[in-house]
């Protein structure tokens, strides 16, 4: 039999790796990154075992175990069952791992549990139950061994420094830059109500656009709370008083978010006593993401086919209760892109036929015409400082912002001349029954139109990664900044 020749060596085809091989060497990825990321994680073993290559193993599961586990719950067909490993104290855990794109498998994709009402999302997962707890590691005390352990350990991944000889205002610069800008405040009801900084906000997977234009809020990243208790009380000060918490309504599908109800958080934000609340500073910086439709909900319009200013009272935040809360500071009202999977055009669901959605610059304008009482008050009256962000034409937020943050009211008669006009042409249209505002930007606003120059669901293939460009046409078909 002839020898098979270099050249048909390279023809031959690459056997695809095992979906649970993939699995398992992201998994062992982000454990060995998280070990050098915190301390507390793995942090039983960590003082001790420095140098160990590994201090939590991942197999597939046996298929005793998976049968034994599939008589109590007949949820998990499609799942993959695999075990974690403790090699020094030889603690097992089997859990089910689904995976949301068996072609592109990524953690962020993942979700483990262990029945169907206790799914999470991977990275949540793995460190809520290998992290040591806060309460157990402040009262524990080393030896001097244990703590030069700690010491060469934290040389070993570059981040030793003397954080508590620092000035206080430098720690407070390390919070700020350590701590996630933006998060999404939950309430626990369990004994004692209060606010959390929540887990941030994950949809599951989205286009490499949309990721860019509309992302995902990060966990917070808390872990310098570890270090000690003055170390935590000076963290969370400056998580509580300089953090941008986020209020949104965008709720459907969430992989990780609040557990609360939107309605429930913003109802516990208005009962925060006046005393607390100055305190903290928890309100000082708010941030309201909405789709068109509860943008124009929060100031009471409901449009339908025949009442396209159909008027009634807000259900769930109401834009006047702004006014209620205690130190604030900023408002950003922040929009999605017509192009978002959640966005919804009030005008559109209120057609008889199917409608694209409104033009964003034209609705934003529209909303902010009608809202423009509201948040007038809120800089006359408190000295709230009002931002505009996300998804909006820049030229939207360069005359906008100017005029809301205005010290004086000269611009209050143009705003109520434009309200008369938007109002009246409102009406004309609904008699027609062309109730979608129609895009007439110079670069039209995407979402607007059926007629894409880019298919989304081909934005993920590996071959147009390195053509140069390709990130921005994809970002500028989801949404343009240019008007």
């Amino acid at each position: 039999m002839p020898e098979r020749t270099s050249e048909s060596k390279a023809k031959a085809p690459c056997k695809p790796q095992p979906l649970s091989d993939r699995v398992i060497a992201i998994l062992h990825d982000f454990i060995k990154e998280e070990r050098k990321r915190d301390f507390s994680f793995l942090g039983k073993y960590s003082y001790c075992y420095k140098n160990a290559k590994s201090l939590l193993e991942i197999e597939p599961a046996s298929q005793y175990g998976i049968a034994a586990t599939k008589k109590k719950d007949d949820d998990f067909e499609n799942a993959g069952w695999y075990t974690f490993t403790e090699p020094i104290d030889h603690s097992r855990r089997m859990v089910a791992i689904n995976i949301l794109n068996q072609e592109n498998v990524k953690i962020e994709g993942m979700t483990i549990g262990t029945g169907t009402s206790n799914m999470r999302d991977a990275t949540s997962w793995i460190r809520d139950t290998y992290c040591t707890d806060l309460q157990k590691t402040w009262p524990k005390k080393f030896s001097p061994m244990q703590y030069d352990e700690q010491k060469k350990w934290w040389a070993k991944t570059g981040k030793f420094f003397k954080l508590l000889q620092l000035p206080l205002e430098l720690r407070e610069e390390i919070y700020r830059h350590v701590i996630e800008p933006v998060v999404v405040p939950d309430i626990v009801t369990e004994g004692t109500r209060r606010f959390i900084f929540g887990v941030g906000q994950f949809f599951g997977p989205t286009s490499v656009a949309e990721r860019n234009r509309d992302p995902d809020v990060p966990r917070p990243n808390l872990n310098i709370i570890y270090v000690n208790k003055q170390v935590c009380r000076q963290s969370c000060s400056v998580a509580c008083r300089e953090s941008i918490k986020r209020f949104t309504t965008l709720r459907s599908g969430l992989v990780r978010g609040p557990r609360q109800s939107l309605f429930k958080i913003w109802q516990h934000a208005l009962s925060m006593p006046p005393e607390l609340a100055l305190q903290t500073g928890f309100l000082r910086h708010i941030q309201i993401e909405m789709d068109a439709r509860e943008h124009f909900a929060c100031i009471g319009i409901y449009p339908n086919s025949g009442y396209p200013l159909r008027a009634e009272a807000p259900h769930v935040m109401k834009l006047t209760e702004l006014a209620l809360l205690n130190g604030l500071q900023t408002l950003d009202l922040r929009f999605i892109s017509p192009e978002h999977r959640l966005a919804r055009c009030p005008w559109a669901m209120a057609s008889s036929e199917s409608r694209p959605h409104s033009c964003q610059k034209k609705w934003i304008e529209s909303w902010v015409v009608m809202a423009w009482d509201t948040l007038r008050n809120l800089r006359t009256t408190k000295g709230v400082k009002i931002s505009l962000s996300g998804c909006i034409k820049t030229s939207t937020v360069d005359f906008w912002e100017t005029k809301l943050n205005a010290a004086g009211d000269g611009d209050t008669e143009l705003v109520k001349s434009m309200e008369h006009a938007m109002k009246a042409e409102i009406l004309l249209r609904s008699h027609s029954r062309e109730m979608v505002f129609p895009c007439r930007c110079t670069y039209p606003c995407v979402g607007t139109s059926a007629d894409l120059l880019v298919n989304f669901e081909d934005d993920e293939d590996p071959r147009l990664e390195s053509v140069e460009g390709w990130q921005g046409i994809l970002d500028k078909a989801y949404w343009d900044f240019e008007d």
